[in-house]
Parts: C-alpha cells; structure tokens; sequence
C-alpha cells in the first residue's frame, strides 16, 4: 500500500452484520462482543500479524497489548482486552478524520506510544465535537504538531499530544520542558511567552 492510499473504512452496517454471526458463548455476553467486534476493527485496520506480534499471549515479552491469561489472573486479563476494546472504539470512531491514516501507518510500523496518546486525545476532541484534524509528522520545527482544532468562534489553533513511558518517573520539569518544546513547534504560540 503506498503511503497515499486510503485504507478502506469500516461502516456500521458491516459490524452489526458481522455481530449477527456470533456465537452463542460471544452473543450472550456483551463484555465478549466488545472484545471480538474491538477485534474486527483492530485487525481491519492493523492486520492479523500486528495483532499476533502485539496481543499474543504465548510471546515471552512485556507488551501494551499483550494479552496476560497464562498466569490465570482475571483481572490481568480483563486489563489486556480493554486495552483492545479502547483502541477498537478509537479506531471506529476516528476513521473519517482527515489524517487518520497517518495515525494507522505509524502504529503499523510499532511507533505505539506517542501515537496511541494522539488518537487517545484526539477521542476526547471528538467526543466534545470540536472540528479537528491530524496533522501529518513533518519533523521541522514550528509546523510538526499533531493536531488543528477549530474552536466555536472559528479560531483555529494547534495541539500536540504528549505522553511518558509509563518506565520513566514524570516530574515537574520534564512537563515544563516539553510544553516548552511544543510552543516552540507550533506557529501559532511564542514560545517567549512560556
């Protein structure tokens, strides 16, 4: 696929018809139907091997996705497939936003972490109805961000999502250092004003 093409979106239609097809251990479950249909749409648009490379239980390395039932835990369990349920939903949700694409491609190639707090935040942009779209990752300075939002008086004003890995200890200066990053990658905030 080249980087231009469009992946093919899903459409209401197409996961009620594939919920009508489950079995009955699935349908008389809704925590089981939110897993498998979060399944359908992850693998939609990330594929079968991204799914068995980041979910596969039987893989002997920490992953975010990865599905914990070998130790027997419920609840470690449980975490893993809201894990899949949540970006399921994201994914649903934010696929006829105009730079959502580039959201896919960069999760394909394992860049998870920032891209996950992007659409992770880009959900809640969505919720609120705020008219938004991705910006496409330039790497140059002032015009790499991750986000324009359009507020209700029209303004118009750029937004980066930010995240830790969840490894490294946050503190009060590593926040201020990167919103003093971020006004210094958007065009429409001075970064001496910080």
């Amino acid at each position: 696929m080249s980087p231009a093409a469009s992946i093919p979106r899903l459409t209401w239609q197409s996961l009620v018809d594939l919920a009508a097809t489950y079995p009955p251990e699935i349908s008389s479950r809704q925590s089981a139907i939110n897993f498998v249909t979060a399944l359908a749409v992850v693998k939609h648009y990330m594929g079968i091997e991204w799914i068995e490379k980041h979910t596969n239980p039987f893989i002997n390395r920490p992953g975010y996705f990865r599905l914990n039932i070998i130790d027997g835990s419920e609840e470690l369990a449980a975490i893993g497939g809201q894990k899949i349920v949540d970006l399921g939903e994201l994914l649903l949700n934010l696929q006829h936003i105009e730079g959502f694409d580039s959201c896919i491609r960069r999760l394909r190639h394992g860049d998870l972490e920032p891209t996950l707090a992007e659409l992770s935040l880009a959900g809640m942009i969505y919720v609120n109805d705020w008219p938004f779209r991705f910006v496409e990752p330039t790497g140059v300075k002032r015009s790499d961000y991750d986000y324009e939002i359009t507020l209700r008086d029209g303004l118009e004003v750029c937004a980066d999502a930010k995240c830790k890995i969840e490894s490294t200890a946050l503190s009060e200066s590593t926040i201020l250092n990167a919103l003093r990053r971020l006004a210094g990658s958007c065009p429409k905030i001075d970064p001496e004003s910080c």
